[in-house]
């Protein structure tokens, strides 16, 4: 018997998400069909709160309506292209009547799985409450304010709680699609999709992926601060100079900083010193004594110290996953 899949639109979700959900259990029920008359695994289909739903650029998506979501769906809510708290908060206004409904229903679901932004829905909701979730890197800081009750853990890349899965930011809708694909269709088959789509399925944390000290602040002081630290990141200094170069005071800066963007001078200054090192790891072959020195730190230990607690990985497996020197098209000359 076909799997029911109830792609669950919100108004606002991101272009690519609900298409590529479809594109991937099509994908599935392709490659699994050995025989013509073999049954699909899965039976997919869009739904939203009205007969249609629309994406965040206004493309109509024609759907049925939620309250046709047959009894023990999986359903797969695609995630809107939130960046910050702003933008995160006006999607669930927009949305109240939609997650109204999914309180409402949740329970006649077998699995309510979502990615990014999403995740704060199923919060809204109250169906991660006491439980761990993830969600896109950059809004961990307002989902944490917004709904203390969860246990956000941000630096994976997807979680199963209960019958909720949470995924992290963006195109991380391909891990939670492969994992749905995976329970329900077993691991072969999900598999050949990703090998068919050329996904890749090992990716288990997202904090490679985070762009650390990128945190906007409305307080000119402290994108003055980021500013200088930038410009002197292979400096040896403290955190009286910035507050120095600057005009202001110690407890000033320490005080402004910590109320804009939550960080401390010394955090901020580690964080965009170790994203710095990611860029040269990245785009140079400079042996890692060279990074090093380049991002203003002396003692190489303590660097790598700092560098796996902040992405989870170590600076050599981070250059095997990234680096990008070598890497060109093949040509008709090759």
């Amino acid at each position: 018997m076909s799997k029911s899949i109830a792609i669950f639109c919100l108004d606002g979700v991101a272009n690519a998400a609900p298409l590529v959900a479809l594109d991937c259990f099509t994908a599935a029920n392709r490659l699994s069909r050995q025989h013509p008359d073999q049954q699909a695994l899965f039976e997919v289909r869009l739904y939203a709160i009205n007969s249609v739903a629309h994406t965040s650029s206004g493309l109509p998506l024609p759907a049925a309506p939620a309250s046709s979501i047959p009894a023990d769906a999986t359903v797969f809510l695609p995630a809107p292209p939130a960046g910050n708290a702003a933008e995160l908060q006006s999607f669930l206004e927009r949305n109240q009547g939609a997650i109204a409904w999914l309180a409402d229903n949740a329970s006649r679901c077998e699995f309510i799985a979502t990615h990014c932004a999403g995740a704060a829905v199923l919060a809204q909701c109250g169906l991660l409450n006491g439980q761990q979730a993830t969600t896109a890197w950059y809004l961990a800081d307002a989902c944490k304010h917004l709904f203390p009750e969860v246990k956000w853990r941000t630096e994976a890349m997807l979680i199963n709680s209960r019958h909720c899965i949470t995924a992290g930011a963006g195109s991380a809708y391909n891990d939670v699609l492969l994992h749905l694909i995976e329970h329900h269709g077993g691991r072969h088959n999900a598999r050949l999709v990703a090998k068919f789509l050329l996904l890749d399925n090992q990716r288990q944390q997202q904090s490679p992926f985070c762009i650390l000290g990128r945190m906007a602040a409305d307080d000119e002081l402290i994108t003055a601060a980021q500013a200088w630290i930038q410009q002197h990141i292979q400096d040896d200094f403290c955190v009286e100079d910035i507050a120095s170069a600057l005009g202001t005071s110690q407890r000033t800066l320490l005080r402004r900083m910590r109320d804009a963007i939550g960080e401390s001078p010394v955090t901020l200054t580690q964080k965009m010193r170790i994203e710095k090192s990611k860029i040269l790891l990245e785009s140079t072959s400079l042996p890692l004594s060279s990074i090093v020195y380049r991002v203003g730190y002396s003692d190489e230990s303590a660097f790598r110290r700092v560098f796996m607690r902040l992405v989870q990985v170590t600076p050599k497996e981070y250059r095997r996953r990234f680096h990008s020197v070598s890497r060109k098209a093949f040509s008709e000359t090759d």
